[in-house]
């Protein structure tokens, strides 16, 4: 007799369900190494969260490299026009610098030729204010030495020893006026004279 005739019949709970045409048990579960067939339940594998991720950061990359192009070619124009307006600003104040240069010159030289031509005028003013002051001392001393007596030649000797042979015509010239300025001056007084003569004849006669 073998134990289960011994024990008595098996308890039929704890025989596991076999459903027909398989060879393992309905509440039976899959193992570790086993791998679940995706379509025995009548459903398709989906993409999981990692490849989502991915499109994403792909998208978001290409956006932000989009963005970085559009900012830096932003910035390089504005850059460029900067520079440009840099550039015509420094030549208009070249164009300026030189435009005042050149009026500052032009002013400087108008300057310069009115300070020459004044130096020239007082030169011409001094020579003929030396001259004339010349001749005037020298018809003083002609006549100073006239009235001391002297001669015409020894007057003509004196004026050669002082100012030079080369102003012997002036001295005659000179010499001419005042003898006749002193030969008007002496008809002059004869005149005046004749005057006082008839006069006194005719209030003697009354």
């Amino acid at each position: 007799m073998t134990d289960n005739d011994t024990n008595g019949p098996a308890d039929p709970s704890s025989v596991p369900d076999v459903p027909p045409g398989t060879s393992k048990p309905a509440n039976a579960t899959a193992t570790e190494d086993e791998e679940l067939d995706p379509t025995a339940s009548g459903h398709t594998r989906s993409p999981g969260p990692s490849s989502k991720k991915n499109s994403k950061k792909r998208k978001m990359a290409k956006k932000g490299m989009v963005s970085l192009m559009s900012e830096a070619n932003s910035y390089r124009t504005k850059c460029f026009a900067a520079r440009e307006a840099r550039e015509k600003k420094k030549r208009e104040t070249e164009k300026k610098r030189v435009k005042l240069e050149a009026a500052r010159d032009k002013t400087a030289a108008s300057l310069e030729r009115r300070r020459i031509c004044v130096m020239e005028m007082e030169a011409q003013m001094k020579i003929k204010r030396f001259e004339s002051e010349e001749i005037r001392n020298r018809i003083s001393y002609m006549k100073e030495l006239k009235a001391l007596g002297h001669s015409k030649k020894e007057i003509k000797e004196f004026f050669d020893a002082q100012y030079g042979e080369g102003n012997a015509k002036e001295d005659d010239s000179s010499e001419d006026h005042i003898s006749e300025s002193s030969a008007d001056s002496s008809s002059e007084s004869g005149d005046e004279s004749g005057e006082e003569r008839t006069n006194g004849s005719g209030s003697e006669e009354e």
